[in-house]
């Protein structure tokens, strides 16, 4: 059995996940969470579940961060972002 082909190229793919960074403290800054999270489902519906990954990654690391020093109280929103992405994941997994 053949290795899945990458679906997307790895330069693609960093900046992807460089844009998916972004949306999330922009995100955070407003108080919402909407725009990362519908990055992450329009890139899963286009068959690329690995920008999603990627931004699952991206959120635990920054939630592990966020134990351990919250200011602006940012862990719950992040915890449940990260949530909401890996249950769309396994929906779309079935």
């Amino acid at each position: 059995m053949k290795p899945a082909q990458p679906r997307i190229a790895p330069e693609q793919r960093a900046r992807l996940a460089q844009k998916g960074r972004l949306l999330y403290h922009k995100a955070c800054g407003d108080g919402r969470t909407s725009c990362a999270e519908s990055f992450a489902l329009h890139h899963m519906r286009r068959g690329e579940p690995e920008v999603a990954l990627d931004l699952i990654a991206f959120l635990t690391a920054e939630a592990e961060a966020l134990r351990a020093h919250d200011p602006t109280e940012r862990l719950a929103m992040t915890e449940d972002l990260a949530a909401r992405i890996r249950q769309d994941l396994n929906s779309e997994a079935s």
